[in-house]
């Protein structure tokens, strides 16, 4: 009966913003859309479908601080999430986090040895690849502060296959590198046959040089077997989509 009452409250309290469309899609639009987001979606998917999970493996490309990995961990418990970030600052995130989640200080592009980390002042723009100036100096004021170049990192790289050898079930491979991101994934042609799911982020922009698209992304995946299943956008500017996250299902597995 109270949870009858309050879902009437809620509808009421809402109508005059769900009576006007223009008003509703603005204030979802600003207020209401979280990064997050595509990841609910994401496990919902999982449980509605029935996947199993128990004794698969999470792996998690960029993986920054490693929020990723912990929301992973509490809404999925896999057999284990590896975690690759080459960028120092983020490593001390890692100290107290269960064993179950373990890091490795590597970048992956499409081959090994070492390359150069360009470190931006937010750090999540951090990059293997240069910033492309001439596009940021197009941005406000505050948006140039984030993606400003304050150092550079010399990182040892690997690739999905070599790192991933052995390892026969993989859930997911989520992929946030800023660019980089169909490089990793050619360096993963084995392992792609072995991973049921590809949560990527995509770009339609030119903040770094030499970046990769969103259609060279998708032409590449669904060459591989893969469908979409999903999206979400993470990222406007003027109205127009900057970045969104993209959810992959191997067709074959």
């Amino acid at each position: 009966m109270y949870k009858n009452k309050l879902i009437n409250f809620s509808k009421w309290l809402i109508k005059p913003i769900t009576s006007n469309p223009n008003l509703f899609l603005k204030i979802k639009d600003i207020y209401f859309t979280l990064n997050s987001e595509f990841l609910y979606r994401f496990i919902k998917y999982i449980k509605q479908n029935r996947i199993g999970v128990k004794d698969k493996i999470i792996v998690d490309v960029g993986s920054a601080d490693g929020s990723v990995a912990r929301f992973f961990s509490h809404h999925l418990n896999p057999k284990l999430i590896i975690c690759f970030e080459p960028n120092q600052s983020f490593w001390d995130y890692y100290s107290n986090l269960t064993e179950k989640i373990q890091l490795i200080k590597k970048a992956l592009t499409n081959s090994s040895g070492t390359a150069v980390l360009h470190i931006t002042s937010n750090n999540l723009s951090s990059s293997l690849l240069e910033i492309n100036e001439n596009e940021i100096d197009m941005y406000h004021n505050a948006h140039r502060k984030r993606f400003k170049r304050i150092g550079s990192l010399e990182v040892k790289t690997s690739t999905l296959d070599d790192e991933l050898y052995g390892f026969n079930e993989i859930l997911v491979i989520k992929l946030d590198t800023q660019g980089t991101e169909l490089n990793i994934l050619k360096g993963g042609i084995e392992v792609l046959k072995r991973t049921k799911f590809i949560i990527c982020e995509m770009q339609n922009h030119e903040i770094y040089n030499k970046s990769c698209k969103y259609y060279e992304i998708d032409s590449f995946l669904r060459g591989k077997g893969f469908k979409l299943i999903d999206l979400l956008v993470s990222y406007r500017s003027n109205n127009q989509v900057e970045e969104f996250d993209a959810i992959y299902e191997n067709s074959s597995n």
